[in-house]
C-alpha cells in the first residue's frame, strides 16, 4: 500500500474513540490468569451461626506446586486469620490484603512438590455469603445462609483459588443450630447432633472449580424421588422454604427433573455424573439459579402456585441449570472470556428439551425470543462472543454468551447434521471430561468427529462482531419465467479489526436455504451467500405464491424482506413452517387489509405461537373486524393465548364490548396472568379506568401475580393521582414482586411527567431513597432508571452508594449512571 493512500485510514483511525466492547472505559484486557500451584483438595469446616453475619472457618487444602516457587497466593478477602500453617504444625509468614493472602515458604519449593495448609479464619462476608434474616419490614421472613460463587465470589467465604482454571475435589463440614438443614455439593457422608449443633459432613468425589462450591442453610420442605434407569442411581431432591408452598405444589414444579436428567444423560450420551441432585429454593436469590455442582440454588419465585398452573412452568429455569450439571460443571470454561461455553450450551439445551417435548416449534420460538434480547443489546454496544476485554468477569454474562450462544449451537447443528453434531458433543464430553476447556477444544472435537476444517465458521460467529443483516427484494418476471431473488448485507461492514473499531463487521460468508411454493409445488434451493449484494435467478414454471428465506430458521439474522398484505396474507395461512407464519402475522401488524387473515389464524392455526402473534398485530389494527375477532378470542381455553389477545384488546379499550370484556376478566378468570394482562390494558382507557383500577389495587394489593398488572394499567392512565399508588406499594415491607413493579411505574411516570414539564419531586425523592434499598434486583432497576432520567439531584445518593456496594455490576451500574448524568447527549 502506498503512503499516500495509508494516511487517510490511518487519520480516521485515530478520530475513533478506543474501542470498548461493553461501553465502559474501564475495559481493559483480561488474558487467561496463570498460578504456579494446582489445588488438589478443599477441606473447609464452617460454623455458621443465625445469630451472627459471620462464619468461623478452617480451611485445610492440598496443592501441587506446576513452577518453582516461594510463595502461595491464595484469593481470600474479608477474613481475619487465627492461623496459617502447614499440616504438619509450622506457621507460615503470610500477608492479606487486596483479596489475597500470600504465604511466604521460606524455601523453594520444587515443581511437582506437594504439601497441605491449614488456615483458621473468622469471616465476615460482603460477597459470597448471605444471610437472609427477619426485620421490621418483612417480620415473618425465615433465617437462612445460602452462598453465590460465580464469578469470583467464593473467597469471600473461604480461602480458595478463585479462578475458572483449577479443578479440587472437596469436602464441606458445616455446623449450624440443629433445626436448620443444610445443603452442600456431593453425598452427605456424616451427621452428628450435639448440644443443639448440627454438624453435616459433604464431599464432593468429582474435581471442580472454586466458584462451583456451595452451602444452604435454613428450614426447608424436602420432597425426594430416585432416577436409576438412565445409568448410576441418583438421587434428586427438591427443597423449599418451610411452609410457603404444598407438597403437591412443590412436586409439579420439579417433576419434569427426572425426564429432562434422563434426555440429557441419553443425548450426549454421558449419564448424569454425580451421585445426587438437589434443587433449593431459597429467598432474596439475587439471580434465577445457580448451577452448584450437585446442588442448584433456585430464585424464590421458582416454585409455581397451583392456581397459576395454567399459566406458567419453571421448566425452562430447571433444564438450564440441570444442564450445566454437564457444561460448566463436569467442563468448566478456563477463563470467563470463553463463558458461552457453559451458558450457551445450558440456553441450548433448555430450548432443546423444549423441542423434545413439543417439536421444533418450541425450540425456535425459544431461539427467537432470545434473539430478540441479543437485538436489542447489540443495539447498545458490540463484542465478540469471545472477548478478553471487560472490566469485571460478570460483564461477560450477557446476551452474546446466553442466547447467541444457544443459536451458535443450533447453526453449528444445522451445517454438522444432526448425527455428526452429537457425535461430536459426546466427544468434547469425552475429551474433556473433569477438565477446563477454551473455545478451540470445543472446535477441534467438532473437527475430528466431522472431518471438517470449522474454523472460518469459528471465527466469524465467535471471534467477530456482529450479525448479518439482511435486506431482500423479489421480482417476478412473468415473460421469462423467473424470479429474481436479490440479497443484500446492509450492516456496516469494514474490514478493520474489532480491536480497532467497535464498528467494525464482518461480510458474513453463509449457507441459506431458500424455499419457492409455485402452483406446482415446493421446492427447496440452497444459497451461498458471500458478497455484499447477490442476485440469485430462479427458472419457475408459475409465479411464486411464497418465498420463504432461510426455510428452517437456522441462521442468526435480521431480516427486511418486504411482502405486500395479501402475500403476507397467502403465506400466514398456507405456509407449511409455523416459524415463516407467524413471521408473517408479525408482519400484517397495523395492516388493516390483513385483519382477515389474522382473525383467522387467531381462530384456528395450530401453533399456539401464531395465534399470540396474530392476537398483537390484530390489536395494533383499529378496524372492528380486528376488535371483533379478539373478542371472540378473549374466552378461548389456552390460558396463554388468551394472555395475548387481553394485552391485544387494550388497543380497542375505548369500544364498550371491549372494556366490558377487559373488566369481566379481571374480575373472574381462572387465570391471574389473564387478570393482569386485562388490567394493564384496561388503563388504555386513560381517566376512564382510574376507578376500577383503583378499586382493584385495594383488592389485589397483596396479590402477587395479578397487582402487577394492576399497576402497568395505573401508569397508562397518565393520571396524576397514580404516584400515590406507586409511592404507597414501592414501600419495604411490600411483596418484593409487587415493590419492583411500583419502582419501575414510578421511575416511568416520573420520566413523562419531566416530558411534560413538570417534576415531580416525590417521585424523584422516593427513587433517590430506593438507591439504598436491601432488595438487590430492586435496586439494581432504581439506579438504571435514574441513568434514563438524568437527574442531578441523584448524583449524591449514586456516589455515597458506591462504598457501600457488594455488587461489582452494581458498582459499574452506578458509575455508568453518574456518566450518563453528567455528561448527558
Amino acid at each position: 500500500m502506498r503512503l499516500t493512500l495509508f494516511l487517510p485510514l490511518l487519520f480516521a483511525l485515530l478520530q475513533e474513540e478506543p474501542w470498548t466492547p461493553f461501553s465502559d472505559p474501564e475495559n481493559r484486557h483480561h488474558p487467561e490468569r496463570a498460578s504456579n500451584l494446582d489445588v488438589k483438595h478443599y477441606r473447609v469446616s464452617v460454623t455458621i451461626d443465625d445469630q451472627k453475619r459471620e462464619i468461623e472457618g478452617t480451611a485445610e487444602i492440598e496443592l501441587a506446586f506446576v513452577a518453582d516457587a516461594e510463595r502461595i497466593e491464595l484469593d481470600a478477602a474479608d477474613m481475619t486469620f487465627r492461623r496459617v500453617a502447614l499440616a504438619e504444625g509450622d506457621a507460615l509468614t503470610y500477608r492479606a490484603a487486596d483479596g489475597k493472602l500470600a504465604l511466604e515458604l521460606g524455601r523453594q519449593a520444587k515443581k511437582g512438590e506437594s504439601l497441605r495448609l491449614v488456615i483458621e479464619y473468622v469471616a465476615k462476608p460482603t460477597h459470597g455469603l448471605f444471610f437472609i434474616a427477619p426485620d421490621d419490614g418483612y417480620p415473618d421472613k425465615p433465617w437462612m445462609a445460602w452462598t453465590q460463587g460465580e464469578t469470583e465470589y467464593n473467597h469471600h467465604w473461604f480461602p480458595c483459588t478463585d479462578y475458572p482454571n483449577d479443578r479440587a475435589t472437596s469436602e464441606m463440614i458445616v455446623t449450624v443450630r440443629e433445626k436448620y438443614t443444610t445443603m452442600s455439593n456431593g453425598t452427605l457422608v456424616d451427621r452428628k447432633v450435639k448440644e443443639g449443633w448440627r454438624t453435616d459432613h459433604w464431599k464432593m468425589e468429582v474435581p471442580h472449580v472454586a466458584y462451583l462450591s456451595s452451602i444452604v442453610v435454613g428450614e426447608f420442605d424436602l420432597v425426594e424421588e430416585v432416577v436409576n434407569d438412565s445409568g448410576p442411581k441418583v438421587t434428586l431432591q427438591y427443597l423449599a422454604p418451610k411452609g410457603r408452598h404444598t407438597e403437591e405444589e412443590i412436586r409439579h414444579t420439579f417433576e419434569r427433573t427426572s425426564a429432562m436428567l434422563r434426555f440429557f444423560s441419553e443425548k450426549t450420551g454421558h449419564a448424569y455424573p454425580f451421585t445426587k441432585y438437589a434443587q433449593t429454593v431459597v429467598l432474596d436469590f439475587i439471580w434465577g439459579g445457580m448451577e452448584n455442582i450437585s446442588a442448584t440454588t433456585l430464585h424464590p419465585g421458582t416454585v409455581v402456585p397451583k392456581r397459576a398452573w395454567m399459566d406458567r412452568d419453571s421448566d425452562g429455569l430447571i433444564a438450564h441449570e440441570l444442564a450445566h450439571q454437564w457444561f460448566g460443571d463436569l467442563v468448566t470454561c478456563r477463563s470467563w472470556a470463553h463463558i458461552w461455553l457453559n451458558e450457551g450450551f445450558a440456553t441450548y439445551f433448555d430450548a432443546l428439551w423444549q423441542e423434545h417435548v413439543s417439536g421444533r416449534e418450541a425450540l425456535l420460538a425459544d431461539l427467537e425470543d432470545g434473539a430478540g434480547w441479543y437485538f436489542q443489546q447489540a443495539g447498545e454496544y458490540r463484542r465478540p462472543t469471545v472477548c478478553e476485554y471487560y472490566t469485571y468477569p460478570d460483564d461477560v454474562f450477557d446476551s452474546y454468551v446466553y442466547p447467541r450462544g444457544a443459536w451458535v449451537l443450533h447453526m453449528l447443528r444445522a451445517e454438522l447434521g444432526d448425527e455428526t453434531w452429537w457425535k461430536g458433543i459426546n466427544h468434547y464430553l469425552k475429551r474433556h471430561r473433569e477438565g477446563c476447556v477454551s473455545t478451540d477444544d470445543l472446535r477441534v472435537a467438532l473437527e475430528e468427529v466431522s472431518g471438517r476444517d470449522l474454523k472460518p465458521f469459528f471465527t466469524q460467529w465467535l471471534y467477530e462482531v456482529g450479525h448479518p443483516e439482511f435486506k431482500v427484494t423479489q421480482a417476478w418476471d412473468d415473460s421469462s419465467k423467473a424470479l429474481k431473488l436479490t440479497v443484500v448485507q446492509t450492516q456496516p461492514i469494514r474490514k478493520l479489526s474489532y480491536r480497532q473499531l467497535s464498528t467494525a463487521r464482518p461480510l458474513y460468508k453463509v449457507p441459506v436455504d431458500v424455499e419457492i411454493e409455485t402452483a406446482q409445488g415446493r421446492k427447496t434451493h440452497r444459497l451461498q451467500i458471500t458478497q455484499q449484494e447477490q442476485t440469485f435467478t430462479f427458472a419457475l414454471n408459475s409465479a411464486p405464491v411464497i418465498v420463504d428465506f432461510d426455510r428452517d430458521s437456522n441462521l442468526l439474522k435480521s431480516l427486511d424482506f418486504p411482502k405486500s398484505a395479501a402475500e403476507l396474507a397467502v403465506q400466514l395461512e398456507r405456509d407449511d413452517q409455523p416459524w415463516h407464519r407467524w413471521w408473517a402475522a408479525g408482519q400484517l401488524a397495523g395492516k388493516e387489509e390483513g385483519a382477515a387473515a389474522l382473525a383467522a389464524a387467531l381462530r384456528g392455526d395450530t401453533s399456539r405461537r401464531v395465534r399470540i402473534v396474530a392476537a398483537g398485530s390484530l390489536g395494533s389494527i383499529p378496524a372492528p373486524a380486528a376488535r371483533e375477532a379478539l373478542l371472540e378470542a378473549s374466552t378461548t381455553e389456552d390460558a396463554h393465548v388468551r394472555v395475548a389477545v387481553l394485552r391485544a384488546l387494550g388497543g380497542h379499550v375505548q369500544d364498550d364490548k371491549a372494556w366490558s370484556a377487559l373488566v369481566r376478566v379481571l374480575a373472574e378468570d381462572s387465570s391471574p396472568a389473564c387478570r393482569e394482562a386485562a388490567a394493564a390494558s384496561m388503563g388504555r382507557k386513560g381517566e376512564g379506568a382510574l376507578k376500577e383500577l383503583s378499586e382493584a389495587a385495594e383488592r389485589y394489593g397483596r396479590d402477587e401475580l395479578i397487582m402487577p398488572g394492576v399497576l402497568s394499567g395505573l401508569l397508562e392512565t397518565g393520571q396524576p393521582s397514580a404516584m400515590d399508588v406507586f409511592l404507597r406499594f414501592s414501600a419495604y415491607g411490600i411483596h418484593p414482586h409487587i415493590r419492583r413493579r411500583a419502582a419501575d411505574c414510578l421511575a416511568e411516570n416520573v420520566r413523562r411527567q419531566k416530558e411534560a414539564g413538570v417534576k415531580s419531586e416525590k417521585g424523584l425523592a422516593r427513587l433517590i431513597e430506593l438507591v439504598d434499598d436491601p432488595d438487590f434486583r430492586l435496586r439494581r432497576g432504581v439506579i438504571d432508571k435514574l441513568a434514563i432520567l438524568g437527574e442531578p439531584a441523584a448524583v449524591p445518593a449514586l456516589e455515597r452508594r458506591i462504598p457501600q456496594e457488594f455488587d461489582r455490576r452494581v458498582i459499574k451500574d452506578i458509575q455508568e449512571a453518574i456518566r450518563k448524568i453528567k455528561t448527558p447527549r
